[in-house]
C-alpha cells in the first residue's frame, strides 16, 4: 500500500517566483501571460412585478452589472485566484476571460483582454 503525505501550505518548501517563471519558460515554447483591463459587463434583465410595485418608473426590463471596472493579469507558471463572496461576478469574468459570453441582445461588455501584453484576446486567437 502507497502513501501520500500531503503538503500544507504551512509546511511546504519555500520557493523562488522568479525561478518559477523561468521554469515555465523553459517548458513552454511560449509562455503566454493573461491580462485584463477595466473589464465591464452589463445585461438587460427582466423586472418583477414586485419591482414594479416598488418603483413604478421601472419598465419591464433593468440594466444589470455583473462585472464593473475589473482589472487584472495571471502570469505564466503561477496558480491565479480570483476569489469574491457569492454572486460577485467570478464565474462571468471567468467567462470573459476565455471569450464565453455571447453579446447578442441588450449585452454590453467593454474592456481589453490580452495575451503578452499585446494580442487582443479572441475566438482566433484563443
Amino acid at each position: 500500500m502507497t502513501s501520500v503525505r500531503a503538503m500544507s501550505l504551512a509546511n511546504r518548501p519555500e520557493f523562488d517566483p522568479i525561478e518559477m517563471v523561468e521554469q515555465a519558460k523553459r517548458l513552454c515554447k511560449q509562455p503566454i501571460k493573461l491580462s485584463w483591463e477595466d473589464v465591464f459587463f452589463e445585461v438587460e434583465v427582466p423586472t418583477s412585478e414586485l419591482d414594479r410595485a416598488r418603483d413604478p418608473t421601472l419598465g419591464r426590463k433593468k440594466r444589470q452589472t455583473i462585472v464593473k471596472g475589473v482589472s487584472g493579469y495571471a502570469p505564466p507558471g503561477q496558480a491565479t485566484f480570483i476569489m469574491g463572496s457569492s454572486g460577485a461576478g467570478k464565474t462571468s469574468l471567468l467567462n470573459i476571460l476565455a471569450d464565453r459570453i455571447r453579446t447578442v441582445g441588450n449585452v454590453r461588455l467593454s474592456g481589453n483582454i490580452l495575451f503578452n501584453d499585446t494580442v487582443p484576446v479572441n475566438r482566433d486567437s484563443f
